[in-house]
């Protein structure tokens, strides 16, 4: 069985891009979200508020897997009058309808609504919507075969997004643009772009994105036959969706891990794995990644001999195929029947079915499919004796395995996943040397509130300083003044002491002086008395 079986081509895109205004944020549970949106819309009265509620609660049906139901309220939305007074409501819901449409497997539907909704976003120059809407018909276009009108529309959707700086947009584009050049067999330039996109994810802290990037990285290293990597990173996607309770994409995961284990011919671990993405899809309706679980079952039962099995689950691959309008799973479908008949003799049918995928391989450019294809035609001429087909055949199935394996290649996804983990590396050994920096400038810091503490108390010191200095000198110069100011007082003293000794003193001389001249007063008062007498 061909490479092909493990059906990358099927996985979900990495981001389903509704408009920014659409987007509900996980806070609560799927069914507490759709609960609280069906309060909120019995308490509503006005049509015009309506119109956001039906497209929420369509949102949440279709990201629960749940497409019907999310049809049905997109419908209702688009349906309402009041719809056409904003055409930015508008849009969104012709986006959300395109997107349902995408996921049941009606391209052409999804493909008109998605016009639709670039039209009008081009007439408000709504940059964030028509880069949304131009990765959307990317994703149609892609499912529908043609990869280079697919790849234009991602080129110009990822022009808008690094204008606009939308880095899980960007992201986004990176992993839309690794897929197409992944299904044309490019693989060096397909991990250029996943690992590109994976880089942007694990920044931001997209989770959901960074387990679609595993997916398909895990994918490219199957193709290259590096099976222990492939499951590595098919884990690393699983446990992430678990987490997150994707059941669509934890499905997917299943049938890629299961695809491994058939290769390996784990046949019963594989049927394991397989039969759980059964069990899930059953349940959510996605008939692309169901379509691409019956071609995987079918390539474990041809591996296990039981050929009419395997082609009862080729056969209800095809139908779902043709109903989806995928020409790259219907092909791979008519690649699986023709080997499969060609295996149980049946080698006229084995041609026929062989040249029709021969043909859809053609239209799509993809050089896996072409490659397998031409290898099993150059087998089923050489069985009838038809040795020059076979050998003609077999010239193209070397040329296209050549190119698929040829050193260029090889060395871009050797030179892909050592830039990435040098990168990561790199981004490691930055954020080691930003902590140490931040270390560092933070202990800079402390030094300088530090010498700046130390500083202001030296400047404190100083300033109390020369205050005291000044107050010793002011103090010691009045000290002099009352002392001198003391002095002269006690000069002052001194010389009124000795004016008044000398006045006494004179006093005292001219007391005696009189008291020598005059009578005594008792010789006075006895002449007076004899007077008297």
């Amino acid at each position: 069985m061909s490479k092909t079986q493990i059906i990358l081509k099927y996985f979900k895109k990495t981001i389903l891009l509704f408009s920014f205004s659409l987007i509900i944020t996980p806070a609560l549970s799927q069914n507490s979200t759709l609960d609280s949106l069906f309060s909120v819309l019995k308490t509503v009265k006005f049509d015009t508020s309506k119109i956001d509620l039906y497209n929420q609660i369509a949102v949440e049906y279709h990201t629960n897997g749940n497409y019907d139901s999310a049809l049905y309220f997109a419908q209702k939305a688009k349906n309402n009058p009041f719809k056409n007074s904003n055409q930015n409501k508008q849009a969104n819901i012709y986006n959300t309808i395109g997107t349902i449409y995408e996921s049941k497997g009606d391209f052409s539907e999804s493909y008109r609504y998605h016009i639709k909704a670039l039209e009008i976003r081009k007439k408000l120059n709504d940059l964030a919507g028509i880069a949304d809407s131009y990765s959307n018909i990317g994703n149609v276009l892609e499912y529908q075969g043609r990869q280079s009108e697919a790849l234009d529309n991602y080129f110009k959707s990822l022009e808008i997004r690094k204008k606009i700086n939308d880095k899980k947009g960007i992201a986004t584009c990176f992993s839309n643009i690794g897929i197409v050049y992944k299904n044309q067999g490019n693989y060096g330039e397909a991990l250029n772009n996943y690992f590109a996109s994976l880089k942007i994810k694990e920044e931001i802290g997209d989770k959901k994105g960074i387990a679609a990037t595993l997916n398909n990285i895990g994918a490219i290293c199957f193709f290259e036959q590096n099976y222990d990597k492939a499951i590595d990173y098919f884990n690393r996607s699983l446990a992430i969706q678990k987490e997150l309770g994707n059941k669509n994409r934890i499905a997917i995961c299943y049938i890629n891990i299961g695809s491994i284990y058939k290769t390996q011919k784990k046949y019963e671990e594989a049927l394991n794995n397989f039969e759980k993405s059964l069990e899930i899809l059953k349940q959510t309706g996605d008939n692309n990644s169901l379509a691409a679980l019956y071609n995987s079952i079918g390539s474990l039962y041809s591996d296990k001999s039981e050929h009419t099995k395997a082609l009862e689950y080729y056969f209800l691959a095809l139908e779902l195929n043709e109903k989806l309008g995928s020409k790259l799973g219907i092909a791979d479908s008519y690649l699986n029947i023709g080997q499969t008949y060609h295996i149980i003799g049946k080698v006229n049918d084995s041609k026929i079915w062989l040249k029709q995928a021969l043909k859809y391989s053609k239209e799509l450019g993809s050089k896996e499919l072409l490659k397998n294809s031409y290898l099993h035609l150059a087998k089923v001429d050489s069985s009838i004796n038809n040795f020059s087909g076979a050998l003609e055949n077999y010239k193209y199935y070397i040329t296209y395995r050549d190119s698929l394996n040829n050193e260029e290649n090889t060395k871009k996804i050797v030179q892909a996943q050592m830039q990435y983990e040098f990168d990561k590396k790199e981004a490691a050994s930055k954020l080691e040397q930003e902590k140490k920096d931040e270390i560092a400038k933070a202990e800079k810091k402390r030094q300088q509130i530090v010498l700046l503490l130390i500083s202001f108390v030296l400047l404190l010191v100083f300033v109390f300083s020369i205050f005291i200095f000044r107050s010793l000198k002011i103090t010691r110069k009045q000290k002099s003044t009352i002392e001198e100011q003391k002095k002269t007082v006690e000069n002052q003293k001194h010389l009124v002491e000795e004016k008044q000794k000398e006045i006494i003193d004179s006093i005292n001389y001219a007391k005696r002086i009189q008291q020598s001249i005059l009578p005594n007063e008792k010789y006075i008062a006895n002449k007076l008395k004899k007077i008297n007498q």
